[in-house]
């Protein structure tokens, strides 16, 4: 399905008018028009604003995960075969370096895992990746438990970013003594204490300590829902 006609479906599925979903883009009214007549393809930053919108995955705005089955069977695909498939959408292929293989984790632990070695991959995801960063370096993570609820729910994808460069508010990555590594939000305050915390009220936040050995992983920059399997 081509862009233009994905999104004229999941606005009038949503019954809104343009007017709801341009102001809330921060466009021109002509500006979206075109987005829906195919006339004008959206950026990256604004395929990732419609599909917060829309509280589905880019991939879904895309077609890729309903128009071949080739994207829903968790294999790696060859970048040729990736290309192919994209070949008549001239946004992507103007970005289809970007598009590539993720690996899907099911677990970690202290350290990020050889992701060449196909023993610890369970699966690939289709991905448009950001502009920074290798390749390399991003990995998706299943979730588990509700602990970042509403944010994050069991089952959900979360792209991390191999990188110890956090910041105060992310949502990181943390391996604590060797266990399974957490995902929780990282907050460092003036007095050195720095905690890990849940989104999810109902779960008490933990402080970092040394014997923890903490080990930062990485940072989730965006998630995804799966609806089929």
């Amino acid at each position: 399905m081509n862009i233009n006609k994905q999104l004229k479906n999941l606005r009038e599925n949503k019954n809104y008018k343009q007017k709801n979903v341009y102001e809330y883009l921060d466009v021109d009214k002509s500006t979206y028009s075109k987005y829906e007549k195919g006339t004008l393809q959206p950026s990256i930053d604004v395929l990732k604003k419609l599909a917060k919108f829309y509280n589905v995955s880019t991939d879904y705005i895309l077609g890729i995960n309903e128009s071949k089955n080739i994207f829903l069977n968790s294999k790696k695909l060859t970048q040729n075969e990736i290309k192919n498939y994209l070949e008549n959408d001239i946004v992507f292929m103007n970005q289809v370096e970007r598009i590539v293989n993720i690996p899907v984790l099911e677990s970690i632990s202290t350290g990020l895992p050889e992701l060449s070695d196909e023993d610890n991959i369970d699966e690939y995801e289709i991905t448009m990746l950001p502009s920074y960063g290798n390749k390399k370096g991003f990995f998706y993570l299943k979730i588990k438990g509700e602990s970042m609820e509403p944010t994050l729910y069991e089952n959900d994808y979360a792209l991390v970013y191999a990188t110890k460069d956090i910041k105060n508010n992310d949502i990181v990555v943390v391996g604590l003594n060797g266990n399974e590594a957490l995902i929780k939000r990282y907050q460092c305050y003036e007095n050195g204490d720095c905690w890990l915390i849940a989104d999810n009220p109902k779960y008490q936040p933990l402080k970092l300590e040394e014997d923890h050995q903490p080990y930062i992983i990485g940072k989730v920059i965006e998630s995804k829902k799966k609806f089929y399997k």
